[in-house]
């Protein structure tokens, strides 16, 4: 793909962002190598002021980091699952290549009210601080 091909920020604003799909995970934020994205109020807002808020100059350069990074802007799943798994999925595996599935929830009321798709990820943090198995996350 062509690096005036890819999506970037004008993209990722406009059919994430403005359209109330973003889940606030601040997978872009983290993924910027320029440290223009921040977190407003569970959305991502550009903050580099040589750009428009819609627009980033470091994507019209090639930087394609944060749509990249955006789960919800449809990631290249064969290219994911080909560096992961070394292959790319079957017609008869739409939920892709695995070892093993495990199906989990949490069981406390709060973080199940809270947590994203079940909450196991957010269950397990909590119990991992609780017990002492992390001292910071």
């Amino acid at each position: 793909m062509a690096v005036s091909e890819r999506k970037h920020w004008k993209q990722l604003y406009s059919e994430i962002v403005a359209t109330e799909i973003c889940c606030g995970c601040s997978a872009c934020i983290v993924a910027c190598p320029h440290k223009v994205l921040e977190l407003s109020d569970f959305d991502p807002v550009q903050m580099d002021f040589n750009s428009p808020f819609d627009n980033c100059v470091h994507g019209e350069d090639g930087c394609s980091l944060c749509a990249m990074a955006c789960l919800r802007l449809g990631p290249a799943l064969d290219v994911i699952e080909e560096s992961v798994a070394g292959r790319r999925r079957a017609e008869d595996q739409p939920e892709g290549s695995y070892r093993y599935k495990t199906l989990a929830r949490a069981t406390d009321p709060r973080i199940l009210q809270r947590g994203q798709d079940g909450g196991a990820v957010a269950a397990l943090l909590a119990w991992a601080l609780d017990t002492q198995e992390l001292d910071g996350a």
